[in-house]
């Protein structure tokens, strides 16, 4: 998973903001439908509309105050650097393969 870094916010961050802030308004606006029998008022939007607002912009704060390891008000890991290891120079070493060695079979064990 791709998160942004600390103290930035990118195009997914805003995106997923915005479904969250609408997500909590539908949801606050079924709510009151389902309790009252009644679609919500005007005054009622207006609550519900700053409710989801505020789902959006809490969503919004919490991701730029997280790192990339979604670590809350963690600074940004430093990247680990490995330095390159300095070997010496090898030498090459012939390699000698024992030569098979054929038993040698007298002419008269092969008569039978």
């Amino acid at each position: 998973m791709n998160l942004a870094k600390f103290m930035t916010l990118d195009h997914r961050d805003l995106i997923k903001g915005l479904v969250l802030a609408v997500l909590s308004s539908l949801a606050t606006s079924l709510l009151t439908y389902f309790n009252s029998g009644t679609f919500p008022t005007a005054a009622q939007f207006h609550v519900i509309w700053i409710a989801g607002l505020g789902a959006g912009t809490g969503y919004l704060i919490k991701n730029f105050f997280t790192n990339s390891l979604d670590q809350l008000f963690k600074p940004e890991p430093q990247p680990v650097t490995i330095d390159p290891v300095v070997t010496p120079a090898v030498v090459p070493v012939p390699v000698t393969t024992p030569v098979a060695t054929v038993p040698q079979v007298a002419p008269t064990q092969l008569v039978a």
